[in-house]
């Protein structure tokens, strides 16, 4: 019942440990570096890893300044929005595919974006590598959510994938499309506790055991994916958000706030619980 989900919802937040009780590299992940994550392994293949692999033999930076994380997202933005470059006809063949699904694309939109930090960070020191573009995201939310002046950083960071969806979704995110910071907390709760559901962690495990013996992680991500976002696109209805273009107007509304620690706390608690029932392992974890 509706006061049944309520009450549980209540307990679950109660339970909640404060954010400041959590580890370190927990605590260092934001809503939108989860959304990379849960995409980020079916990805990586086809990220051009051999065209820099010659500028990977120094050791990556130990940190960055808010000057440089703000130079990088601005390069970022600048080329994915320039009509002459790959990157802009990368989102727009996205977006034409009709035939593919919502999972698919968005995949290739995180790969366009993967590719292009790739190449923006190298000239900062970092390996032209996955290992390299790992550390430069964690170097980057740490900057982002501990900076004092970090706030134009995150601005930023949400104009960049706003400019990524309407490419390759044209989805155009309007004030109409905002949700109070009430809102986020709800939807983060709300989906939270169904990720952690003991029915919807036995349909994870039906999902890995069909794969077979060894599945890769892959293929544990894929079939994680194919899980989440029937879920996902079933829990945000209460909140006026309907399908596929629902989906990623809510992805944005939600990473305004996505600094919030109630918001950070219940997405990065619950994706951390059905990766390890996935198992997946997170670098760092």
């Amino acid at each position: 019942s509706t006061q049944g989900l309520t009450m549980a919802l209540r307990t679950l937040l109660r339970q909640c440990r404060p954010v400041a009780a959590l580890p370190a590299a927990l605590r260092q992940i934001s809503v939108m570096a989860v959304g990379r994550a849960v995409v980020a392994a079916p990805v990586r293949a086809r990220v051009p890893w051999a065209s820099v692999r010659a500028l990977s033999s120094k050791p990556n930076p130990t940190k960055i300044s808010l000057d440089i994380a703000r130079a990088i997202t601005q390069m970022t933005i600048m080329q994915l929005d320039n009509d002459d470059m790959m990157y802009a006809k990368a989102l727009e063949d996205i977006r034409s595919n009709k035939s593919a699904s919502l999972i698919e694309r968005w995949q290739a939109m995180v790969h366009v974006l993967l590719t292009v930090q790739l190449q923006n960070i190298v000239p900062f020191g970092y390996n032209g590598n996955e290992e390299g573009l790992r550390e430069f995201n964690k170097h980057f939310e740490s900057v982002m959510r501990y900076e004092d002046k970090a706030r134009e950083l995150h601005g930023l960071s949400v104009q960049r994938w706003k400019i990524l969806v309407q490419r390759a979704f044209g989805v155009t995110v309007s004030e109409e499309d905002q949700i109070t910071l009430e809102t986020a907390r709800r939807v983060a709760m709300k989906q939270s506790f169904e990720m952690i559901s003991e029915k919807f962690l036995k349909s994870i495990d039906e999902a890995v055991a069909a794969l077979g013996s060894s599945p890769t992680t892959e293929q544990r991500q894929v079939a994680l994916l194919g899980k989440l976002m029937p879920m996902q696109l079933a829990a945000i209805e209460e909140f006026g958000f309907h399908g596929e273009e629902g989906w990623v107007k809510l992805q944005m509304a939600m990473a305004e706030h996505s600094m919030d620690e109630t918001v950070a706390y219940n997405t990065v608690s619950s994706m951390l619980t059905v990766f390890r029932r996935a198992g997946i392992a997170i670098p760092g974890m």
